[in-house]
């Protein structure tokens, strides 16, 4: 019960803070952008060619967090955490059933072990079939024609 509460705390903890990153990008790359859009009405207006400047940076910062969030796949970690998150619970709630009714013995703790690996196990499987997906650009399928 000890790894088994560990685990989840930890991939519990994972998992908020690959959501928050995966909300962070989301944000941010919505609010540069927008602010591009009224950089760009700003400089017509006003005509001061300088706050073109401020548009670029813009744009730089966008494709950099959204290069960042290509490279560690914020979302879909964030989903593949929470499904391990909810297998573990799951497991934990099924433990607690087989100790409630038949005790803390070799047999329960051997069944909750063999199923924590199980988890652990898909999980390894799952982050590296998720590191190895090819990076989907814009305008392009996945297998790399135009779409």
């Amino acid at each position: 019960m000890h790894y088994l509460r560990f685990f989840e705390s930890d991939f519990g903890r994972a998992r908020r803070v690959v959501k928050g990153r995966a909300r962070n990008v989301i944000i941010w790359t919505a609010v540069l952008t927008a602010s591009i859009a009224v950089v760009g009405a700003l400089t017509a207006i006003s005509g001061l060619a300088w706050l073109g400047l401020v548009s670029t940076a813009a744009a730089g910062a966008v494709t950099v967090i959204e290069r960042w969030d290509a490279m560690f796949r914020h979302r879909e970690l964030w989903v593949q955490r929470s499904a391990v998150t909810a297998e573990l619970q799951k497991l934990r709630r099924w433990a607690e059933f087989w100790r409630a009714t038949e005790g803390s013995t070799e047999q329960v703790g051997k069944r909750i072990l063999e199923r924590l690996e199980e988890i652990l196990g898909e999980d390894l499987s799952s982050w590296t079939g998720l590191r190895e997906l090819p990076q989907q650009r814009d305008g392009e399928a996945q297998d790399g024609k135009e779409q």
